[in-house]
């Protein structure tokens, strides 16, 4: 399969491939069939499902297929008959709208056999990235080959596109195992493509945030067992035992693998923080440089994903808001040359976020804090 996956089996049937690659991913689940030997497998095995991998990765475009010859010698297709009802048959009404409907449905097939890159992308994302330390199994030069050739932006651009679609709701262990493995790509020379990325990272980071268990970050708090006044002494015991039933059931933590919550953890390390206001401030920088309408707009646009991107770790994982608040606190740059005019990078991201769309979800309300994962949801 690796070889019949490969571009360069196919140097002068550059058609041939394309039917071929296009059959196995849309018709033939490959890359589904190919997670279990990633997860399970002996490296052997694991090699082989990772040149396959590594191959559709290199399926470029374009993605123009010549007509097929086979239409020659598929039998003709009648239409169906329409039936005549109504005082005068409605046959016109009728036919209209059966023609409508079947000339949609044959719009929508063909739009579904067609391959593009946003395809391979969103499959590879689905199926892949979402695999346990999937990016673990990765040599160093294969890593990077990922991250050149995908590209890591198109990466991100494609959990934003899936999370609009709703495809990561309830479907926590996919969105921990891609928050990990995107985490782990984002560390991959992080001063070449995350720089380059930055604000398509947060967005990203935001929308799998929104989308995941608290558990997966900390464990929940048990609840106290509810002490019983002795005038109730009356009770019936059966009523007692389903008060412990549901005492029990409440007390009941989901079961996160602790080497994920490890991993997870390191969303919150402070050189991962550091590397990204570090890019920021570079970027602002830059920008700034061009004192145009558009560059204000755009260092608006950033300023506030970043903003909200640290509010949402803090939502998630509210123990670790010191730290996080500490890394934020130390930086700051200077909007005049003769560092005369400090500005600090706490106070700047919490304006960009007061003046985000989300944030008015809390208008004059002095609560905010209460309301915080309202406003993430809210956004997404």
């Amino acid at each position: 399969m690796a070889v019949a996956m490969n571009p360069d089996s196919y140097a002068t049937e550059r058609n041939a491939y394309l039917r071929i690659t296009t059959h196995v991913l849309i018709y033939g689940n490959l890359l589904q069939s190919i997670r279990p030997l990633i997860e399970f497998s002996e490296p052997l095995l694991v090699s082989d499902a990772l040149d396959i991998i590594t191959n559709i990765i290199r399926c470029q475009p374009p993605y123009d297929l010549a007509p097929s010859s086979l239409h020659q010698y598929q039998q003709p297709v009648f239409a169906k008959p329409v039936i005549m009802s109504g005082l005068f048959g409605g046959g016109s009404g009728g036919n209209s709208s059966s023609y409508s409907g079947s000339t949609t449905t044959r719009q929508e097939d063909e739009k579904k056999d067609h391959l593009d890159r946003d395809l391979i992308l969103d499959l590879i994302v689905q199926d892949i990235l979402s695999i346990p330390f999937f990016v673990d199994t990765l040599t160093p030069t294969l890593s990077e080959q990922y991250m050149k050739e995908l590209p890591f932006e198109a990466v991100l651009t494609s959990v934003i596109r899936l999370n609009s679609r709703q495809v990561w709701a309830h479907q926590d262990e996919r969105v921990a195992n891609l928050l990990m493995n995107i985490t782990q790509l984002a560390k991959i020379q992080p001063d070449i493509y995350l720089e380059r990325a930055l604000e398509l990272y947060a967005k990203s980071i935001q929308s799998l945030l929104s989308n995941i268990s608290t558990s997966y970050f900390a464990e929940p708090k048990r609840m106290q067992p509810i002490q019983q006044d002795s005038d109730l002494s009356d009770e019936s015991e059966e009523e007692s035992n389903i008060q412990n039933q549901v005492t029990i059931i409440a007390e009941a933590p989901r079961q996160v693998d602790p080497r994920i919550k490890e991993r997870l953890e390191s969303l919150y390390d402070t050189q991962h923080i550091d590397i990204l206001v570090r890019h920021f401030i570079n970027l602002v920088a830059t920008t700034t440089a061009t004192t145009t309408t558009e560059s204000s707009l755009n260092i608006q646009q950033i300023s506030s994903d970043m903003a909200c991107l640290f509010d949402a770790l803090i939502i998630q994982w509210p123990s670790k808001k010191d730290a996080l608040l500490n890394t934020l606190l130390y930086h700051r740059w200077w909007s005049d040359t003769s560092k005369t005019q400090p500005i600090h990078l706490a106070q700047f991201f919490w304006k960009a976020w007061s003046n985000h769309p989300f944030a008015g979800i809390f208008d004059d309300d002095d609560g905010i804090v209460s309301h915080l994962p309202d406003a993430l949801r809210a956004h997404w």
